[in-house]
């Protein structure tokens, strides 16, 4: 987890360093094609292809609605918002994830929203909002001190 925290963060900063000339929708597509081939790689390493799954479009309708909508979505949000806003404020649009999983889950695959679920998204909210506000009519006080010597 550690590790992943790390690389999310830097990505964040790389992106916006190095590719802040790309387009949004060229850097997303990229993106989410290069998760696609190592999640596929991965996938035929640790599992065998089960053909009936192209037999039920369930899965499929689940792959390409949390694909497209829920990762597709975010990503072009993500991007977007590392572009004109900055990574610090980009990084806010992560907590999107709970809500739209929670959404596409009940939608796609029948699951059940339950109040802990509801609780859960409301205190990530809180805390992305307390964490992000900026606080009104507070100025730093500043103090000088001189070494001056009269």
């Amino acid at each position: 987890m550690l590790v992943a925290c790390i690389c999310y963060g830097l990505a964040g900063q790389l992106t916006k360093r190095f590719l802040s000339e790309v387009s949004v929708l060229t850097i997303t597509t990229f993106t989410l094609l290069t998760g696609a081939i190592i999640g596929l790689v991965g996938m035929l390493i640790t599992e065998p292809f089960k053909s009936d799954l192209l037999i039920h479009p369930l899965p499929i309708l689940a792959i390409v609605g949390l694909g497209c909508f829920g990762s597709g979505l975010g990503q072009l949000i993500y991007f977007y918002i590392n572009k004109n806003g900055g990574p610090e404020l980009a990084a806010t649009v992560t907590y999107l994830i709970p809500a739209s999983a929670m959404v596409w889950g009940y939608l796609l695959l029948g699951e059940t929203i339950t109040p802990h679920i509801i609780v859960g998204l409301l205190i990530i909210f809180a805390g992305v909002y307390l964490s992000s506000r900026k606080s009104k009519g507070k100025t730093p006080h500043v103090t000088l001190v001189s070494n001056k010597q009269n």
